[in-house]
């Protein structure tokens, strides 16, 4: 009995998560293109094995969602 209960909670949190999850993902997506094309471009070099593209591309990300974050406050 325990184990259906947990099982069916389960399930019904398991599509939201992901639902949420792409719907963040293409929130913090379109801000990057617009504002660091060069960038991406960069990271689709053939040594992906370097550190440098992806740190900036990270920091580009942060930067993009702080200005959403400002935005709808």
């Amino acid at each position: 009995m325990a184990n259906s209960l947990h099982r069916s909670k389960a399930g019904k949190r398991g599509p939201e998560k992901l639902t949420g999850q792409k719907e963040m993902n293409g929130a913090s997506i379109n801000p990057i293109y617009a504002v660091a094309p060069p960038q991406l471009r960069r990271s689709h070099s053939p040594s992906p094995s370097s550190p440098q593209p992806t740190a900036q591309i990270r920091s580009s990300s942060f930067e993009a969602k702080l200005s959403l974050y400002r935005r709808l406050k």
